[in-house]
């Protein structure tokens, strides 16, 4: 109900400019491009400083990020105690489950 009535309020605060100013608010999808969509998965969160790794396998992987403590991730998949994880900025890796909570 809250939010119908912040709705309600927000589109005669919008009804109140266009009459009074002759301003309109047209979405602009170009814009909306720009933001990043969210990856899918589960959220979690870098405990401590990480490194991102281009492979499961810590000995043979390269570092692809170091993740700073609180860094929000969103887990792909899990094997042998490494999540593969994706960033908002969509670039992906893998990290030790240990380093997450």
């Amino acid at each position: 109900a809250a939010r119908v009535s912040g709705a309600k309020t927000r589109q005669a605060q919008l009804e109140t400019m266009r009459a009074a100013y002759g301003l309109s608010y047209v979405p602009d999808t170009e814009l909306d491009s720009l933001c990043p969509k969210l990856p899918q998965g589960r959220v979690a969160v870098v405990k401590k400083s990480a490194r991102l790794l281009s492979g499961q396998e810590a000995g043979g992987a390269s570092v692809v990020a170091e993740l700073a403590k609180g860094t929000a991730v969103f887990i792909q998949s899990e094997a042998g105690g490494m999540v593969e994880v994706k960033l908002v900025t969509g670039q992906a890796g893998w990290v030790s489950t240990k380093e997450l909570k």
